[in-house]
C-alpha cells in the first residue's frame, strides 16, 4: 500500500516552559510521526535536544498511550537500531557534530510500525490505526510536546513541524469481524530509592503483554534485575549478561547505556511474543542498584505493552 508522508498541522503553544499540542488528522493509519526541531544561532551556546523537549504524551480519545521523554524516546529508538536515532545538523554547513554558536536542526522520530522488525509483515502490525471498516475511531489524535525553560544563552524562535508518514488501511478485526484495537502502549512510571542493593517494584499494572522494560537512572547503574509473575521467576539476569543477550539478539550495541537497563520479553517478530499479565496475581520488578551516589535517587521505569488502547 502506497504511503504517504506529508507535514502535519501547525503545533500550538510552542514556547519556554508552555506544552505545546498537535492535533492530528483521523482516518490515516500512522507509520511514524517525524518532529523537526530548528533553533536559532546564539553566542556561546550549543543546541541540545533536551533543552528543546521534554515529556512527549501520545494521546488517542484523551487518554495517554505513550510517554516519554524526547531523551529517553532517543534511548530507545537508538537502541533499536542506529538508523533511528536522532539526527543533528548544524544547519549552516550541514556538520552533523553539536557545535557551539550554529543554528541546529533536530529530526526525531516517534515511531508506531516497528522497522527493526525481521519481516515487512511484523513491521506493518504495529502502524497505528486510527478507523476501523465498522466506522469505529480512535475519536482523538493528540500530541503533547512540553517545552523546558530556556537554559542559559538560549535564543528565542525555536521552530518544531511534524510529518506524518501514513497509509489508508483499516485496523484489524477478529474471526467475528470485530475491531481489535491492540497497540503498544508506553507506561512510564518514576521510582524512588534509598540506598544500593536490591528494592522491589510491584505497582506496575498487570494486564496485557509486556514486550520490555526499561529502566533509567543518570548515575547509578543497575547491577542486576528478576522479574517475577506469580512467584515464578521469568528473568534474573546480570547487566552484562543482559546486554550481551539484547546483541545477539540484534539490537544496537551503541545504544546500550551503562546508566539504563534493558529488559527484551519479545524477542521474535510475534506481536503477542511477550510476557502475558491478564490474570496474574502478583507483578515484581526488583532491580539491584550497584551504587546510590545519585543526588536525585529515582529510576524512571518505561514498559512497552501490547495490548488494546486505554
Amino acid at each position: 500500500m502506497i504511503k504517504t508522508l506529508k507535514p502535519c498541522n501547525a503545533l500550538n503553544g510552542v514556547l519556554p516552559g508552555q506544552t505545546a499540542t498537535l492535533d492530528l488528522a483521523i482516518g490515516p493509519r500512522y507509520h511514524f510521526l517525524r518532529l523537526q526541531i530548528d533553533v536559532p544561532a546564539a553566542v556561546s551556546y550549543r543546541a541540545l535536544l533536551g533543552h528543546c523537549i521534554g515529556l512527549i504524551n501520545v494521546k488517542l480519545g484523551g487518554n495517554v498511550q505513550r510517554s516519554f521523554t524526547a531523551l529517553e524516546l532517543d534511548a530507545l529508538n537508538t537502541l533499536e537500531s542506529a538508523y533511528n536515532a536522532v539526527s543533528y545538523y548544524n544547519v549552516s554547513d550541514s556538520n552533523t557534530t553539536p557545535a557551539d554558536n550554529k543554528a541546529a536542526r533536530f529530526i526525531l522520530t516517534i515511531p508506531f510500525a516497528q522497522p527493526w522488525r525481521k519481516s515487512y509483515a511484523a513491521t506493518e502490525s504495529f502502524a497505528l490505526p486510527t478507523v476501523w471498516a465498522d466506522g469505529s475511531s480512535v475519536g482523538t489524535f493528540q500530541l503533547e510536546l512540553f517545552i523546558p525553560a530556556k537554559v542559559a544563552n538560549m535564543p528565542d524562535g525555536m521552530t518544531i513541524k511534524a510529518f506524518a508518514e501514513t497509509d489508508d488501511a483499516f485496523g484489524p478485526v477478529n474471526a467475528q469481524n470485530q475491531p481489535v484495537r491492540n497497540i503498544v502502549r508506553f507506561e512510564r512510571l518514576v521510582i524512588p530509592y534509598s540506598g544500593a542493593g536490591e528494592f522491589s517494584v510491584t505497582t506496575l499494572q498487570k494486564r496485557d503483554l509486556v514486550q520490555s522494560i526499561h529502566l533509567f537512572q543518570d548515575t547509578d547503574a543497575i547491577s542486576s534485575l528478576k522479574i517475577e509473575v506469580d512467584s515464578s521467576i521469568k528473568r534474573d539476569v546480570t547487566k552484562i549478561i543482559n546486554d550481551q543477550a539484547l546483541v545477539e539478539r540484534g539490537m544496537n550495541k551503541a545504544g546500550l547505556s551503562a546508566q539504563r537497563f534493558d529488559l527484551v520479553f519479545d524477542a521474535s517478530d510475534l506481536p503477542t511474543d511477550a510476557l502475558p499479565l491478564n490474570g496474574v496475581r502478583d507483578f515484581k520488578v526488583t532491580p539491584t542498584m550497584a551504587a546510590a551516589a545519585a543526588t536525585n535517587k529515582v529510576i524512571t521505569l518505561i514498559s512497552q505493552v501490547y495490548g488494546p488502547i486505554v
